[in-house]
């Protein structure tokens, strides 16, 4: 019983990080790219949550361990990037690397979803009557 509790306390924690996370991305692009590119986050965020239930259950069991350290790192990753990748959308096309530089940004922006869909993967794994 105390394992359940925990892993669903962390369950929830992570989904109210996530949550967080993308109400702070929908306001960071709508002031990046315009409200016209705001559904993007929505589309990357089902699709990361598409990818972890595919790869969910092919992943063996020690990785799906370290799974809320892993969503912590992208996070980071997200913010980093944020930081120090070079995003001009109205430049896209006058700069070489700006394309690379939007598809980074993009696969940071997916990581944070994914590892929420794989923490869910893995509850729904060790409690299956809990979640029927």
């Amino acid at each position: 019983m105390g394992k359940e509790r925990s892993l669903l306390g962390n369950l929830f924690l992570i989904s109210v990080v996530t949550l967080a996370f993308e109400t702070v991305v929908f306001r960071i692009f709508a002031f990046l790219f315009g409200y016209h590119f705001v559904s993007l986050l929505l589309a990357l965020a089902l699709l990361g949550y598409g990818v972890a239930g595919s790869v969910g259950a092919r992943i063996p069991f020690f990785l799906k361990e370290n799974l809320p350290g892993a969503l912590g790192y992208s996070l980071v990753f997200f913010f980093l990037g944020l930081c120090l990748l070079p995003l001009d959308p109205y430049g896209l096309f006058l700069r070489p690397f700006s394309l690379l530089a939007l598809g980074g940004m993009l696969l940071f922006t997916l990581l944070p979803f994914l590892w929420h869909g794989l923490v869910q993967v893995v509850a729904f794994e060790h409690f299956p009557r809990r979640f029927s």
